[in-house]
């Protein structure tokens, strides 16, 4: 599975999953974890909104993934900043 997390740009095409907000991820990627499933490519934008969803960061995704050493095959970090 491809996960594009951002709030603001469209996902790239249909093979992506799109998470608009850190907490929506971690979802996916919790339950991914819990039966033993792997995400395959992980996309994210830095800073997830500071409107829409109040301060958002991809940090939370960050440490999640370190706390459980569980790592996407590939990792991308895109951001306009």
């Amino acid at each position: 599975m491809k996960l594009f997390v951002d709030d603001d740009r469209p996902v790239p095409d249909h093979t992506w999953v799109l998470a608009q907000r850190s907490v929506d991820a971690l979802k996916i990627m919790r339950a991914f974890y819990i039966v033993g499933w792997k995400i395959d490519v992980l996309s994210l934008d830095h800073d997830l909104s500071t409107v829409m969803y109040e301060d958002d960061t991809s940090r939370p995704i960050m440490e999640w993934m370190v706390a459980r050493n569980e790592w996407p095959t590939e990792l991308y970090i895109h951001t306009a900043n």
